[in-house]
């Protein structure tokens, strides 16, 4: 057990030091896959960009679909965007944006809203909170505010949003007729199901996360020792937001020998360390890979010796079963890191 903290190497005491799992317990790490080497304030801080990735990301809604949450919040994420589809079936609710209900998964919610036309003639519709958002003021001009649509189930949502439009001049004052509410029902296809787009921004501190499980694992595995050297000083700094360097790549192909972009044959999540042909020491992490096809390389080590540990390690996670498999590497296998810039 390290005396240190693997994320600040300050020295840890027994009242200072925590429990940490090695990838978060919101998306299925046991209780016995943990570490002792991490200090309570680390812990903590890093406790918001974790709860970041479980509502606020890809991996997060799958997250919420197959294990669930203990929150009773309404997700109503920045990253993470689900709109109805545009199809003409929707007619005027095409494009409209839904949140999710992180106690009831299952259950889709359409939040206060207005919707645009832009320059295409396609309707953009932006909830409350995003109209106060940056990217929102810089959209703006390029909208047209002829056939606006102001959209709410309450008559209080759609009063409050028609007059947030007029103090900030959005809009100038109008006369608004409130439709009836629509009936969810009439969004479902036949099997009952909404199947809804997906978009994703993948940002700064979605990366730091990813990188935090790669350390985490080599902590794991090879033992935190090995992960306190002064050679693991910038992807610490990384972690910890003090640098602008670029330690996390997103890859989107097959990682597996036999897979292809429509078939995965790992279900569940990976972690893989390894040297690559450059002499760095690189991480590769996936949550929930079979469903997102998504992995991030994070450059763990600029400048690794070979001789310091295996040259290859990994583990899979089956989230159903709840069990780890080890990866066996054949000889090529270390090629999917190679050569990554």
């Amino acid at each position: 057990m390290s005396n240190q903290c693997i994320y600040c190497k300050n020295e840890i005491n027994t009242d200072s030091r925590s429990r940490e799992h090695t990838f978060p317990r919101s998306f299925g790490c046991p209780d016995d896959w943990i570490l002792r080497c991490v200090c309570k304030f680390c812990n903590n801080k890093f406790g918001r960009l974790e709860q970041w990735l479980a509502y606020d990301s890809a991996e997060g809604l799958y997250r919420l679909t197959t294990l669930g949450s203990r929150s009773s919040s309404v997700v109503s994420p920045r990253r993470l965007r689900l709109t109805i589809p545009n199809e003409e079936r929707f007619s005027h609710l095409k494009g409209a944006v839904v949140h999710i209900d992180s106690s009831l998964p299952e259950q889709i919610l359409l939040p206060a809203q207005v919707g645009f036309l832009n320059e295409s003639g396609i309707r953009e519709f932006f909830t409350e909170a995003e109209i106060e958002s940056d990217y929102f003021k810089a959209k703006i001009d390029s909208l047209k505010k002829e056939n606006v649509m102001i959209f709410a189930l309450e008559q209080e949502d759609f009063k409050r949003l028609s007059g947030l439009l007029v103090c900030k001049s959005i809009l100038p004052e109008f006369n608004t007729k409130r439709e009836e509410s629509i009936e969810m029902q009439s969004l479902l296809n036949e099997d009952s199901e909404l199947i809804m787009d997906v978009k994703a921004t993948i940002d700064r501190d979605i990366k730091r996360v990813y990188a935090k499980i790669a350390l985490n694992y080599v902590a794991k595995i090879e033992g935190p020792d090995f992960v306190l050297d002064n050679k693991f000083g910038e992807i610490r700094e990384y972690i910890n937001g003090n640098t602008k360097g670029d330690y996390v790549k997103i890859s989107q192909g097959p990682v597996f020998p036999f897979e292809t972009m429509e078939l995965r044959t790992v279900s569940g999540h990976f972690f893989i360390f390894c040297c690559d042909n450059m002499n760095r020491l690189m991480g590769k992490v996936s949550l929930f890979y079979h469903r997102t096809g998504l992995s991030y390389d994070v450059t763990l080590c600029q400048k690794f010796s070979k001789i310091w540990c295996r040259l290859a390690k990994g583990h899979i996670f089956n989230v159903e079963h709840k069990s780890f498999s080890e990866i066996t590497f054949v000889p090529d296998y270390r090629k999917f890191l190679n050569n990554r810039r």
